[in-house]
């Protein structure tokens, strides 16, 4: 997915999922798999 679209499409998740069911509600993990991505891993 290019940079641009990626980052979009994570607003986009990130918005509906935040709609539906709250900011706090709302983890990184749902963002990602909404979207088909991997979230991050830790360093």
């Amino acid at each position: 997915m290019e940079k641009g679209k990626t980052k979009q499409a994570i607003l986009e998740a990130s918005l509906e999922l935040f709609s539906k069911q709250g900011f706090e509600a709302t983890s990184v993990s749902q963002i990602a798999e909404l979207v088909g991505i991997r979230k991050a891993s830790k360093t």
